[in-house]
C-alpha cells in the first residue's frame, strides 16, 4: 500500500502540473453555484425501453455509496444483503478534461472487515456525457465486477474503502467543493457497491443505456423488467446531487421529485419528502453522490417501470440542479 501511495502522489503532482499549465480547459462563466444551470439540460436520448444489464433469480440485493469529491479515499458500508453472494459491482463517476479510457481508470478497494485488498480494480465505461456543470469536458460512469471471494464474508455486508488510483483526484484535503474558486479535473463524484445475494425474488440491474447521461429535471424513462411480477424495491444511484450551495439548502436546487408508474415515491407529495438527488451519500459535505432505495410495492404488478424525475412546485428561483445517471436496481 505504501508503494501505491507513493505512486499516486507522483501521478498527482504530474497531473496537476499538466492541467494547470494547459490552456485547453476554459474557466466557466460561473454566475450560478457550481453544479447548477440556468437553462434545462436535455440528456442524450435514452433507449425507448431500458432492459437489464444483468438478471439474478432467487436473489436479493443491497447497495451502499459514498461521496468522493476532494477526498483521498471513502468508505462504503453495505447493509441488508442476504445469503450467499452471487455477484458484486462497484460503480463510480469522474469528471475529466478528456475522455478517460478504462485502462487508466481504476480503484484500490480494501475490505475493512477482512483487510483483504484489491490493488487494481479496472473499470469499464458504462456511459459518458458532458459534465454536470463543473469544469471539465466529460463525466464518465465506470463499472467493475468484484471477486466473490473478496466480498463474500457476512453475505457482503462489509465496509469497503475505495481509493481512486488514476487519474488521481486534483484535491484530496477535504475542501468544500463550493469553496474552490476554479475546481480542476479530475473531479471524482462518488462510488457505490451493489451486492446481489440469495433470496426469494428476482433482481434486475440497469446501467447500459442509462448510466452516464447528464440532465436537469424533468427526465422520464422506462425500465423493462425480466418478468412480470410484483415489484418490491427500487434503488437509484446518481451523481452530482446537491442541497444548494455548500450546506446552504435551496429547495429550487434540491427539490426533485420521483414517481414510478405515476405513484409518488420521493420528494413533494410523497411518503418520503427527501429528493433522490440531494447528495445524501455525502452529507453534510461534499454531497454530489446519491444512493437511495424505496419500497415500491404500491406501483403494482407490472413488467415495466415508468420512472419520472420531476420538479418540485416550489422551483421558482435559483439554478436547476445538473445531474448524471449511474444505475438502477430493482427487486421483483
Amino acid at each position: 500500500m505504501k508503494s501505491i501511495g507513493f505512486g499516486r502522489i507522483c501521478v498527482l503532482a504530474l497531473l496537476v502540473a499538466f492541467v494547470l499549465g494547459s490552456a485547453t480547459i476554459p474557466a466557466l462563466a460561473q454566475n450560478l453555484p457550481y453544479g447548477t444551470s440556468s437553462t434545462r439540460i436535455v440528456p442524450d436520448p435514452l433507449a425507448a425501453s431500458i432492459t437489464p444489464s444483468a438478471t439474478f433469480s432467487g436473489a436479493y440485493y443491497a447497495t451502499g455509496g459514498v461521496a468522493l469529491r476532494n477526498r483521498l479515499t471513502g468508505n462504503i458500508s453495505v447493509t441488508g444483503a442476504t445469503g450467499t453472494v452471487k455477484a458484486a459491482y462497484l460503480y463510480w463517476a469522474v469528471i475529466t478534461s478528456g475522455k478517460t479510457p478504462p485502462s487508466t481508470s481504476s480503484m484500490i478497494v480494501l475490505n475493512l472487515n477482512t483487510l483483504a485488498v484489491l490493488p487494481l480494480v479496472l473499470g469499464t465505461p458504462v456511459g459518458s456525457s458532458s459534465p454536470p456543470c463543473w469544469p471539465g469536458n466529460f463525466i464518465t460512469v465506470f463499472k467493475a465486477a468484484l471477486p466473490l471471494s473478496f466480498v463474500s464474508p457476512n453475505s457482503g455486508n462489509n465496509s469497503y474503502q475505495v481509493t481512486p488510483l488514476f487519474p488521481a483526484p486534483s484535491l484530496t484535503g477535504g475542501q468544500d467543493p463550493w469553496a474552490v474558486a476554479l475546481p480542476v479535473p479530475p473531479l471524482y463524484e462518488g462510488a457505490s457497491i451493489v451486492v446481489i445475494g440469495t433470496g426469494t425474488g428476482k433482481v434486475d440491474l440497469f446501467d447500459a443505456g442509462y448510466g452516464g447521461n447528464t440532465f436537469t429535471a424533468p427526465l422520464s424513462y422506462s425500465l423493462t423488467l425480466s418478468s412480470s411480477s410484483q415489484v418490491l424495491r427500487w434503488d437509484n444511484i446518481g451523481a452530482d446531487g446537491q442541497l444548494g450551495t455548500s450546506v446552504t439548502a435551496d429547495v429550487s436546487t434540491s427539490g426533485e421529485t420521483t414517481t414510478i408508474n405515476g405513484v409518488p415515491i420521493a420528494g413533494d407529495s410523497a411518503n418520503d419528502p427527501n429528493s433522490d438527488w440531494d447528495g445524501s451519500s455525502g452529507w453534510p459535505l461534499p454531497q454530489l453522490w446519491d444512493d437511495t432505495g424505496h419500497d415500491i410495492t404500491a406501483v403494482g404488478k407490472t413488467g415495466t417501470l415508468n420512472v419520472a424525475f420531476g420538479l418540485n412546485p416550489l422551483y421558482t428561483s435559483g439554478g436547476l440542479d445538473c445531474l448524471t445517471t449511474v444505475a438502477n436496481v430493482v427487486l421483483h
